[in-house]
């Protein structure tokens, strides 16, 4: 017997919800969401530094370039302006902190300021804390899904990679070049849009090897890496096999090749933009006599 339309609608609503609940159970999900979660609390610890160290520098000029900001924020929630310090610093950095006490030429702060840039201080910490442990999720569960790619760059670019992607299995599908690329997409849209230079690598340049190398092998190593780590997506998308041993291998080759190799010194091209004539057709080049014709 033939199905009505309505039961139709709605065995395909069925399936979609279905295949819905299945892709918010898949893990990569979750590493999704918390990469777009850490640069907010990156974009928000930032910005709340610059307010609290523009506001603490006019009492304590001599912390600049000392400090982190994880540093800076304890010393604030520690520190009275009446005792000598002895906080949670290390052994180091206590010492300069004391040499600047001595020699400081700040102004004195009042109580009621000192106990708001205190306030502040402590909700700055909070967040560096929390920022800590979602760096520690990300880490350990893109260890879990993909440990082939995590074995040959930092779990923090391969959680970025996928976010890019939009999941695990849309990065298997994708080449090398797009996986090279990822994270500069307006760099690659004003190349293909006004012909500059195009871009030699995106979120991998966080990769030690890629960021340490000269600037005229930064693209092979680019490659080099966006290959392998297109090979290790598969692997741990598909075949679940460990190449890490492979990868290394093959990647530590590869740069003592590209180490020797002479460096190609490539002429830059000229993009003009084609002359229109008065109708907006381009030209086509035919010069139009200079003589007037006879009648």
């Amino acid at each position: 017997m033939a199905k009505s339309k309505k039961q139709l609608i709605m065995e395909s609503i069925k399936k979609a919800k279905i295949k819905t609940k299945q892709e918010l159970m898949l893990p990569d999900y979750s590493i999704i969401q918390a990469v777009s979660m850490l640069e907010e609390y990156n974009d928000m610890i930032n910005r709340l530094y610059e307010r609290i160290f523009a506001w603490y520098d006019y009492y304590f000029p001599e912390l600049k370039d000392i400090l982190s900001i994880s540093e800076y924020a304890q010393f604030i929630v520690e520190y009275d302006f009446k005792h000598e310090y002895n906080g949670q610093l290390s052994e180091k950095k206590t010492e300069i902190v004391q040499k600047a006490l001595k020699n400081r030429i700040g102004a004195e702060p009042d109580r009621d300021s000192l106990k708001m840039i205190k306030r502040i201080a402590e909700n700055l910490v909070s967040l560096i804390n929390v920022k800590n442990e979602l760096e520690k999720f990300i880490e350990s569960n893109t260890k879990k899904i993909a440990p082939n790619m995590c074995s040959i760059a930092p779990p923090i670019v391969v959680a970025q990679l996928l976010r890019h992607a939009g999941g695990m299995e849309k990065l298997a599908m994708l080449p090398s070049s797009t996986i090279q690329v990822f994270g500069a997409e307006k760099a690659l849209f004003k190349h293909l849009r006004t012909g500059s230079n195009p871009p030699k690598h995106g979120v991998i340049f966080q990769i030690p090897e890629i960021a340490k190398a000269p600037k005229n092998i930064s693209g092979r190593v680019s490659r080099l890496y966006a290959n392998q780590l297109s090979i290790a997506a598969r692997a741990d998308w598909f075949t679940h096999k460990d190449l890490s041993s492979f990868l290394k291998k093959d990647i530590k080759e590869r740069l003592d090749e590209i180490s020797h190799l002479p460096v190609k010194h490539k002429k830059k091209q000229n993009f003009r933009k084609s002359k229109r004539n008065n109708h907006g057709k381009k030209s086509l080049g035919v010069k139009r006599s200079s003589h007037k014709r006879k009648r």
